[in-house]
């Protein structure tokens, strides 16, 4: 095969693929594409066709290095007599590329190893400036555990669930936060309690940036919830019962005066809706009655004249005053009368509910009362003190992440390099 000399500018010059000129060179496409890479020509596939520049250029350079060549009888390879083979392929390249290659000898493999690492440095970089400003997160908590003599388990939750809601009471947390300098939404935020899974065991939990600030405001609400709630009697939890049966007395009391206004409201509603649906029934027979006075007129002989044109008028103006008293009724309906009963039927859940909730409280002061030894006992299970690890990242963690994602900027760099770049 003869590959000649040809003007680089013209419209279909001669082009080779890459198993083809293997073939011809007698070496395999994975070996002629590593020394093409290594000269600085872009061939990445056994399909690819390389220019007439480029097999000039990678035959003279296998040639001038002693590695196998064909025969002239199998193939010639015409160079162009003014050394342009040796200059196209660099003219495809940058300046920067040139100077690597030219001057200190950095072929392409060096130049993927150097952004390769300059990837994975920035990305461990990156990583660690993120690190700086996103501080992980430091967990503090301590148990208090609730001791009762009692054995009924209804009862039994109902007083742990008094006692976490004392926990979140202002009560509790507004000294810490005057203490700390912090808002009261801004420490209910940091603070989670919990009650743990078949015991009588509530977990205070306060999350914070600063590790030491976590375990101080825990320890402070801690003493704060036992001061409120009472070391070894109930007699704090009694005064809470009795603040809150007050005030649901007070809300249940309020809504049994909206309700009184309501049903008088709708009361007058419905007197009012009945004396339109009277109305509309009469207007109603008496619009029957005309349609057949009407009809009998029209059917006999002996009608005066005009009778049939008066009844005519009549059920007309009965007619539009039926229209109108039906309007009012439906907009009576529709603007009072439903709101109105919408409204009642919310305030009696919103009543029910609030029964309920004053049975339930009734029920904890009555077990109380009952007996003063089943009153419960608090004390602290566990000391406020810091978790193992932080709820955020750590320098070491953020390091690995930050090796990690270098690693896949840097596969993916080589895999655009190397698998995406279209042909020349």
């Amino acid at each position: 095969m003869t590959v000649d000399q040809e003007d680089a500018s013209s419209p279909n010059p001669v082009r080779l693929r890459v198993h083809e000129l293997a073939e011809y060179l007698g070496m395999t496409a994975s070996e002629l594409m590593r020394r093409a890479q290594e000269l600085g020509i872009d061939a990445h596939s056994a399909l690819q066709s390389l220019s007439q520049y480029d097999v000039a250029y990678l035959v003279n350079e296998l040639q001038s290095t002693g590695d196998r060549a064909p025969d002239e009888a199998d193939v010639v390879i015409e160079l162009p007599n003014d050394d342009s083979a040796h200059e196209a392929p660099r003219q495809s390249r940058s300046r920067l590329v040139q100077l690597l290659e030219d001057r200190w000898g950095i072929g392409l493999r060096a130049r993927r190893l150097a952004v390769t690492a300059i990837l994975m440095i920035l990305g461990t970089v990156l990583l660690a400036v993120g690190y700086a400003y996103l501080r992980p997160a430091y967990s503090a908590e301590a148990q208090v555990v609730i001791s009762s003599t009692g054995t009924d388990s209804s009862v039994v939750e109902r007083e742990l669930r008094s006692f976490e809601v004392i926990a979140n009471s202002p009560t509790v947390l507004t000294p810490v936060a005057e203490e700390f300098g912090l808002t009261l939404p801004d420490l209910r935020e940091m603070l989670s309690t919990e009650i743990q899974n078949d015991s009588r065991v509530i977990r205070l939990e306060v999350t914070d940036r600063d590790p030491a600030t976590a375990e101080s405001v825990a320890a402070a609400i801690v003493a704060s919830f036992l001061a409120e709630a009472g070391r070894t009697d109930g007699g704090n939890l009694e005064t809470y019962l009795d603040d809150r049966i007050a005030s649901v007395t007070e809300a249940i009391e309020g809504l049994d005066t909206d309700l009184a206004e309501l049903q008088a409201a709708l009361s007058s509603i419905e007197s009012e809706r009945a004396r339109l649906e009277s109305q509309v029934d009469v207007a109603t027979s008496k619009l029957v009655e005309l349609e057949s006075r009407l009809a009998d007129v029209r059917s006999s002989a002996d009608a005066p004249s005009g009778a049939a044109s008066f009844l005519t008028g009549q059920i007309e103006e009965t007619q539009a005053a039926l229209d109108t008293l039906t309007s009012e009724l439906e907009a009576l309906i529709t603007t009072r009368a439903t709101p109105a009963e919408i409204e009642i039927s919310r305030l009696e859940e919103e009543r029910e509910r609030l029964n309920e909730e004053l049975n339930d409280l009734r029920a904890s002061k009555l077990e109380l009362e009952v007996d003063d030894v089943a009153r419960p006992r608090i004390q602290v299970l566990s000391e406020a003190r810091l978790s193992e690890e932080p709820a955020g990242l750590t320098p070491i963690k953020a390091g690995a992440l930050g090796i990690v994602v270098s690693g896949i900027l840097a596969a993916l760099w080589i895999v655009a390099t190397t698998q995406l770049r279209p042909e020349k």
